[in-house]
């Protein structure tokens, strides 16, 4: 009968019992492919500022799901058919699954972070080895912790849309000064009205005369 299992203390692993006098186990690369070594140095996964700063520390990313839709409205004509016109891109949504062992104050600090990036208006990318999915928000989370995964490993299911920028638009040269831009020509101050002067409401009532 084993005592300890036969894992390596290696990051994404949750914490569990191992023999002291174990050694963690070595990957030698000189005997891997040479493009799949290239490829674990330089491959990115997970969420990044629009700076390229990493926005969440994590000890792995289990799953990355994209989804886009193109929307084509549809009106009636005659004899009861339809046509279709103005195909509109929409906002993609995606979804980052992420795993976070460690300590319990690293997890309650990857907690904290994720409620924080959570609740903030701030835009970020969502980056894979092969597209970066840019301008994204955090728009839900899901926290699930089981015993097949470990008391002591977090998963975390992100939800990610994408936030359209547009321009403001700006006008020069208007014929009218009705379609200009609006300017700010300073504060008013209210006055308090002269004896003379009267208002509608105050005016006699004619209705009826």
């Amino acid at each position: 009968m084993v005592d300890f299992p036969n894992v390596p203390n290696l990051p994404g692993v949750p914490p569990v019992y191992r023999d002291p006098n174990a050694t963690t186990p070595t990957v030698d690369y000189a005997t891997q492919d040479t493009a799949s070594t290239a490829d674990a140095t330089t491959d990115r996964w997970g969420l990044f500022t629009v700076g390229g700063a990493i926005a969440l520390e994590v000890d792995s990313v289990v799953e990355v799901d994209f989804s886009k839709d193109y929307n084509t409205p549809q009106y009636p004509i005659e004899l009861g058919s339809f046509e279709s016109y103005n195909k509109v891109e929409m906002p993609y949504d995606a979804t980052l699954v992420v795993s976070k062992g460690g300590l319990t104050t690293d997890r309650a600090q990857f907690q904290d972070t994720l409620e924080s990036l959570l609740a903030s208006l701030d835009l970020f990318d969502l980056v894979t080895p092969e597209k970066t999915y840019q301008n994204a928000n955090l728009v839900g989370l899901r926290i699930t912790r089981n015993a097949q995964r470990g008391a002591g490993l977090i998963v975390a299911e992100i939800k990610l849309r994408q936030i359209r920028i547009g321009e403001a638009a700006a006008f020069s040269n208007t014929k009218s000064d009705n379609a200009s831009d609006q300017a700010d020509t300073g504060a008013v101050q209210g006055q308090t009205p002269s004896t003379g002067t009267t208002t509608a409401a105050s005016g006699p009532n004619t209705i009826g005369h």
